[in-house]
């Protein structure tokens, strides 16, 4: 009945709030936040997600007592986006040469996707650090939360290292800085740069920066088209362009 589900939805923010904390969990007791928990840390999937699961909590206001701890989740976000980890189960892959070069190379396996992600965790983390931000009083800690913010929404723009515009999608790099395909790219095949996906997958993955998105292909009815391409191509990656995985995997099936 509606007052069933009225009771339902009011509790969901609260169990919402406690469940994203479990995240926070991990960071506390291990000093990172799984990228996949089963239930402790697997070697696989790319970003530190978390700190973008959490930041949209933070957005929905779903922080306090009863939801995300702020200081805490900032704490976990800072370290994802800061600190190489010593363990290739948890922390951003290639983080290190991508402080200075821009961009994670295809030195390390799936190095564009990387760079993708980190671009996203970036923003969000700064989402974090905004939203604790203006609980502190002015000071010291406050500019520097403050400062640190900013140059995570700077860096969150270096997806556009990893954009070629001659071709219109997103391919990796190699440490030299040159393409890693030539006139052999075929956006339809899957893996390589791709994590479970191909560059048509990747082709609009800046969900935090529409706008730069936009400028990339040419203003707004660039990327409009670039939009009706996407929605208009078959996807095939489960008949005949299996990429480096070899074999149909199931999202190959799912986006068809």
């Amino acid at each position: 009945d509606v007052q069933g589900q009225a009771q339902v939805l009011s509790c969901t923010p609260a169990e919402a709030g406690a469940a994203a904390q479990g995240f926070v969990a991990h960071f506390l007791d291990g000093g990172w936040v799984p990228r996949w928990s089963a239930p402790s840390p697997a070697d696989c999937m790319t970003g530190t997600t978390s700190d973008t699961v959490l930041a949209d909590m933070v957005a929905y206001g779903i922080h306090g007592p009863d939801g995300v701890d702020l200081r805490q989740a900032w704490e976990s976000a800072l370290t994802h986006a800061t600190v190489p980890p010593s363990d290739p189960r948890v922390g951003r892959k290639g983080l290190h040469p991508a402080l200075f070069r821009g961009y994670v190379s295809t030195a390390v396996s799936e190095g564009m996707s990387w760079t993708l992600d980190a671009a996203l965790n970036d923003w969000s983390a700064s989402r974090i650090g905004r939203a604790l931000a203006v609980t502190l009083p002015e000071g010291a800690e406050r500019t520097r939360v403050e400062v640190e913010c900013e140059w995570l929404e700077r860096r969150s723009l270096l997806y556009r290292e990893v954009f070629d515009p001659e071709r219109g999608f997103f391919i990796g790099r190699d440490e030299r800085g040159d393409w890693r395909v030539g006139e052999e790219f075929d956006p339809d095949d899957w893996g390589e740069d791709y994590t479970e996906t191909n560059a048509w997958g990747t082709v609009v993955t800046v969900p935090h920066d529409g706008a730069g998105l936009a400028r990339l292909h040419g203003g707004e009815d660039g990327l409009g088209a670039l939009l009706d391409r996407v929605v208009a191509r078959p996807e095939t990656g489960a008949a005949a362009r299996k990429g480096s995985y070899g074999q149909p995997i199931h999202e190959m099936t799912e986006a068809r």
